[in-house]
């Protein structure tokens, strides 16, 4: 476990390692850490499948094409809050409205968590 923190020049830290400059804002929920970028940008990684290592190597890269970790947001976004064992995410936009987004790895973790437990159906 490591404590998580953001300076006022934008770099976030996990204890005294360093993970990546350019954040504008982060979230924990659940088994996941979610940032926002001045480059515009809203990662989602699964906390317990990277080391401190691998988080940094993992938002220092770009992302591909198909990187369902990574997703384009509005210019100046931040996070609010994510929805506990949900996949919406609430981010407040520069002009100070808020919007729900589902990110892409946050949708796809919920389908394998029900898929692995053959859970098909709602029950309402």
């Amino acid at each position: 476990e490591y404590l998580l923190g953001l300076t006022d020049r934008s770099h976030l830290y996990a204890g005294d390692t360093e993970l990546a400059p350019n954040v504008s804002s982060f979230a924990v929920c659940d088994d996941f850490l979610l940032i926002t970028t001045h480059s515009h940008t809203c990662r989602c990684l699964q906390l317990s499948t990277l080391t401190l290592k691998g988080l940094q190597l993992a938002l220092s890269s770009d992302g591909g094409q198909n990187d369902e970790t990574l997703r384009r947001v509005e210019r100046g976004s931040r996070i609010v809050t994510v929805v506990p064992q949900d996949t919406r995410v609430i981010l407040q936009m520069p002009r100070g409205n808020l919007e729900t987004i589902h990110h892409r790895a946050l949708v796809l973790a919920q389908l394998r968590k029900w898929l692995d437990r053959n859970h098909f159906q709602e029950q309402g």
